[in-house]
């Protein structure tokens, strides 16, 4: 029994073989035709070949092909028989990219003994195709990682695939298609083992997020060949639990600043842990202007006289100057005998 795998998994392309009759007086004009029309075709000019891929096996080790002279109406069978050398099988179709195939065609119907045979060497390329999805070793994976910590590995992921390890076609990608939508996580492929690494890329805070579930696939750097689809094997989930770490305290802002009236105590709240805070002292009018000098002494002349006074205030502006000055009210004799004339913001004349 010859053992060929199977020729369309492979992508194996096959054959081409020749068949020529002739007689004493020459060439003969010989019109073809092959009893097995689906699996092989034969050219008017006897070019044999395979019209599509199928297993080879016992059943399919040798084809029969009806010859006829077109002059004479005689006619013949043709037995073409194939063999394998070496014989092909999977593990061998690994390692072993090129393969060759000895054809020998026999007439009689291929008697051994009367029957005149000739053969012919067909080359295989064995060209591999992606034909198994990755599938996860299990249907959860489970992982924690500390608060707030970065370039952490949460989870290893394992994948099988029967393709050829290290081909595009076995090389797994990761990728996260759900539990993550701010973006924490990372998938990183280890290229040796082809494990999935599941990393934080993201600081994550264990009083807002305790716990993520995250949906990840596994697909090949090589797509999929026609008709096959990735199983639900490629589709797993990771548990990802944040562990509580003891942490010192920080201030948010860092420095904060504060506006405050005048009057605040100095102090230093009992705290651990440093911060910056920037205190700004606003002054309020607490401080009534006062007239200097307060008292003062004039001669009585028959000439207008003058007496010079300022102001002055220990707030700070807004709540100092300018200044404004008035005389009172009563006595009315007040008023009658004097004025006030200004000389600047701060100083009067009173005459």
């Amino acid at each position: 029994m010859i053992s060929f795998g199977n020729i369309r998994k492979l992508d194996v392309y096959l054959l081409s073989y020749t068949v020529k009759f002739s007689n004493c007086n020459g060439k003969r004009k010989v019109q073809y035709e092959s009893i097995e029309p689906a699996d092989f075709k034969v050219d008017e000019d006897g070019m044999v070949y395979a019209v599509r891929s199928f297993p080879l096996s016992s059943e399919h080790d040798k084809f029969l092909i009806y010859a006829q002279d077109k002059e004479t109406q005689e006619k013949w069978q043709v037995a073409v028989k194939l063999s394998l050398k070496p014989t092909l099988t999977q593990e061998l179709a690994k390692k072993v990219q090129q393969y060759t195939l000895i054809i020998q065609a026999t007439d009689m119907e291929g008697n051994p003994t009367y029957g005149l045979s000739n053969t012919a060497t067909a080359v295989i390329t064995v060209t591999f195709v992606n034909d198994n999805p990755p599938e996860f070793t299990a249907m959860t994976f489970y992982g924690e990682v500390p608060g707030n910590r970065v370039d952490v590995i949460v989870a290893n992921l394992t994948v099988t695939d029967k393709d050829q390890p290290h081909t595009p076609a076995w090389n797994a990608v990761y990728r996260i298609s759900g539990g993550d939508p701010t973006g924490r996580f990372a998938i990183q492929t280890d290229p040796n083992s082809n494990d999935g690494l599941v990393t934080v890329v993201k600081p994550i805070d264990f009083e807002t997020n305790r716990m993520f579930v995250l949906t990840v696939a596994a697909e090949n750097q090589a797509p999929l060949a026609k008709g096959i689809q990735h199983p639900p094997q490629s589709t797993a989930t990771v548990s990802v639990t944040v562990i509580d770490v003891n942490e010192k305290p920080y201030f948010a802002p860092n420095p904060k600043i504060i506006r405050q009236g005048e009057g605040l105590h100095a102090g230093i709240p009992p705290m651990s842990g440093t911060g910056t805070l920037h205190i700004y002292l606003l002054d309020i009018n607490d401080n009534a202007p006062q007239v200097l000098p307060q008292e003062v002494e004039t001669c009585e002349t028959p000439d207008p006289n003058s007496i010079n006074i300022t102001a002055l205030d220990y707030d700070i502006d807004p709540n100092a100057g300018p200044f404004a000055f008035d005389l009172p009210l009563s006595p009315l004799t007040i008023k009658r005998n004097w004025t006030i004339t200004q000389l600047n913001d701060k100083n009067r004349l009173i005459i």
